[in-house]
């Protein structure tokens, strides 16, 4: 089973907000605006553990993810 793929963009420009992204393993994407890093990257861990449960998100942190 495939499983979506969480990334954040950094902007291109100053002003412009940071992106979270989910690319589903259809090609599609979500894609939300936030104004920092650390809020874009917190959103995709918590959208993650909603997805796939604790246990793993847990285990790749652990890993140095």
């Amino acid at each position: 089973m495939r499983r979506n793929t969480f990334a954040v963009y950094k902007p291109p420009s100053e002003g412009l907000p940071y992106l979270a992204v989910m690319v589903l393993p259809s090609g599609r994407a979500a894609v939300e605006p936030f104004p920092t890093l650390a809020a874009a990257e917190q959103h995709n861990r918590q959208l993650e553990a909603k997805l796939y449960g604790e246990r793993r998100i847990r285990a790749q942190d652990w890993r140095g993810r």
